[in-house]
């Protein structure tokens, strides 16, 4: 009844599946029923390519640069996953 649907990467290579989180309500799902919540889908490219980014900048660090450098990202550093919506989603 309170399950979460999200939509996962397979693989590096591609490919997308269906997830269900399941939620901790007793009443099940009746048939032909709707999930009412999700999760936006997570850019696997897009996360790894700001862990890679992150680590050079570690890297850069660890070779004599300091926090105080004059060099600046305009990516954002690697952050968790977001949290699920518990908002219903309106039906198209």
């Amino acid at each position: 009844d309170d399950s979460a649907a999200t939509i996962n990467s397979q693989s590096l290579l591609g490919g997308l599946a269906l997830g269900i989180e399941p939620g901790g309500s007793e009443e099940m799902l009746k048939e032909g029923g709707e999930i009412q919540y999700t999760q936006a889908p997570q850019n696997l490219e897009e996360l790894l390519g700001k862990f890679i980014f992150s680590m050079q900048g570690k890297d850069k660090k660890e070779d004599g640069k300091t926090e105080g450098s004059d060099v600046k990202s305009s990516t954002p550093a690697l952050s968790a996953p977001a949290a699920a919506s518990h908002e219903p989603q309106e039906s198209p």
